[in-house]
């Protein structure tokens, strides 16, 4: 086996570095031998972005080392955990080197490719990695992409079908995370090669020309405006950084001068744009699947809440605040026919915790406090809960509450101008739940000078609870957002929501905020539609058992019948 040169420039960035020289030696190995092959990735005639080891793998670790993980060693990473992402970095994308490989399908496709070349010895390396690290590489594939349904339009989420069946899978799948996010951040103009993107233009001008165009032609045509559209988004961006006054945002940062001189703004702000919602999206997917639900996030990687586009010329920014508020309208006005404001039950989209933190510190007052009270706490006529939460010694702790305050102030305003709301135009209101959420709305409504209001609940026998809204908003107010202190269900926040939309003529809740976020064992939570939830904390999971199978007769007795379950 050959031996690293340490001085060698892919081993600037730290995910690489970090490892002990042994697996340094056996990456060396492998990408002595792939990398040639990465560099001459060709599919068919399309001019795709490249996919190659100089650029594309390249830029996934400077992602990975300098935006996602944090700075220096961790004991939760370990030299061959390194070793796995590292080479599943690197091969991730080998199918590509096939000529007829179907993209759709490539991250499967790359994982059978490699477990044949190990097979038959094709490339001597892939036997240095033990069987155990080469399952996982291929599992870190397979993972890193959706993948189509045979000819149907639906997509498996890949991440989804990541198996959990120990620890050390779960924290592969960890790591599968970090692999699928640093490579939809690989939109740089690093990327972008004029000799490729013109060999592509050409192609699409000589089939749009054609009048005799095949099936699979327009087939092609199809999918060489798509690439297009990849490639112009890559071309105007700079670069991907922190944001200086924001540790949890990434920022897309635009090639402003490029931009204002190009002679087709109006089209590609758009697409920049559909990009920074894409890759937010694919962030919030991978967010709810993996670093959620994972002690290793806040551990291991940077805190990180959203991705926006950064521009530091102003005519910029308010073209893109214009295109995204408009945007805003037009999707209201095409769901104006919707009247069913009823829940939905949305499995995958929990509320997202917006500080990891303040996450730990609330833990730990928590424990420190024994606020969980066990007991037999009535959840509705279906449903029971094994044990209470109170929130009040929290609450009582002024320099916590500030931290609690200040933090959703901060993420709030982030969110509010990603959306592209001005509070001298958009008439919106904060309403806080119970005594909490108005305590929460209205040290928030001093900080940012935004009305607020709040709902009281009352609670019928063996029932969820329900609001009074009498209550006064703005005239003319037609966007609120809810502060709670805990949310289980979800139910009881959903009934409120539509509440105010049935009878205060409310037209959008933007977003939830809750202090505490209680997963069910079954994953129950039921998602009001079109809405953000946000918490603070989530390490707190609560059984929530079918009165069926209740051991607590008899279950109508319930003592804690009147505690409000949110």
């Amino acid at each position: 086996m050959k031996t690293v040169n340490l001085n060698d420039m892919i081993f600037k960035h730290s995910c690489l570095n970090l490892m002990d020289t042994n697996e340094k030696n056996i990456w060396s190995a492998l990408a002595d031998e792939f990398s040639p092959l990465l560099n001459k990735i060709l599919v068919a005639d399309v001019a795709f972005t490249p996919h190659d080891y100089d650029r594309h793998c390249h830029n996934i670790f400077k992602v990975i080392s300098e935006d996602i993980l944090k700075n220096g060693t961790s004991l939760e990473l370990s030299s061959n955990d390194l070793l796995v992402l590292n080479a599943s970095v690197l091969l991730h994308d080998i199918s590509m080197t096939e000529i007829d490989t179907d993209r759709s399908k490539h991250a499967r496709v790359s994982a059978d490719l490699l477990r044949e070349l190990r097979r038959k010895n094709t490339y001597p390396s892939l036997k240095l990695v033990s069987g155990i690290q080469f399952n996982y590489i291929c599992k870190l594939i397979v993972a890193h992409s959706d993948w189509e349904i045979d000819s149907s339009n639906k997509k498996i989420f890949s991440l989804n079908k990541f198996p959990t069946i120990n620890d050390l899978d779960k924290k592969m799948k960890f790591l599968a995370g970090i692999l699928r996010l640093a490579d939809e951040l690989d939109v740089t103009s690093d990327r972008f090669d004029s000799q490729s993107f013109n060999k592509l233009e050409r192609a699409i001008n000589n089939l749009e020309e054609s009048s005799n165009n095949s099936d699979d032609d327009i087939k092609k045509l199809a999918s060489y405006r798509e690439s297009r559209n990849h490639w112009i988004k890559c071309r105007y961006v700079r670069n991907i950084q922190r944001e200086d006054n924001a540790v949890d945002t990434l920022q897309i940062v635009l090639e402003d001068e490029d931009l204002l001189v190009c002679d087709d703004l109006e089209n590609i702000l758009p697409k920049l744009i559909e990009m920074e919602n894409k890759i937010n999206d694919e962030f919030n997917k991978i967010h709810t699947e993996v670093f959620n639900t994972s002690s290793m996030f806040g551990n291991v990687c940077k805190p990180l809440a959203k991705i926006r586009l950064k521009s530091s010329d102003e005519n910029i920014l308010d073209r893109i605040k214009s295109i995204k508020a408009n945007q805003v309208i037009a999707g209201n006005q095409n769901n104006s026919d919707e009247l069913d404001h009823e829940r939905i039950v949305v499995p995958s989209e929990k509320p997202t915790v917006i500080c990891i933190d303040l996450n730990k510190e609330i833990t730990r007052v928590i424990k420190e406090e024994n606020l969980i009270k066990s007991g037999h706490t009535k959840l509705n006529d279906k449903y029971c809960i094994k044990d209470s939460l109170q929130l009040s010694e929290i609450f009582k702790n002024h320099q916590l509450f500030v931290k609690i305050k200040d933090k959703l102030v901060d993420h709030l305003r982030n969110d509010l101008n990603d959306q592209s709301l001005r509070m001298d135009e958009d008439i919106i209101a904060l309403v806080g739940l119970d005594f909490f959420g108005m305590s929460l709305a209205a040290a928030i409504s001093l900080d940012m000078n935004i009305p607020y209001s709040f709902i009281v609940p009352f609670h019928k026998e063996n029932e969820h609870a329900e609001y009074d809204i009498d209550i006064h908003l703005p005239e003319n107010c037609k966007k609120i957002i809810i502060f709670c202190d805990i949310v289980a269900s979800g139910r009881t926040v959903t009934l409120a929501a539509n509440k105010l939309i049935e009878t205060k003529n409310i037209s959008e809740i933007l977003s939830i905020y809750s202090v505490l976020f209680r997963p069910s064992s079954d994953d129950l939570f039921e998602h009001h539609r079109n809405t953000k939830y946000f918490t603070l904390n989530n390490e707190f999971p609560v059984d929530i058992i079918s009165q069926d199978n209740c051991k607590t007769r008899p279950c109508i007795g319930c003592l804690a019948a009147n505690n409000i379950i949110y």
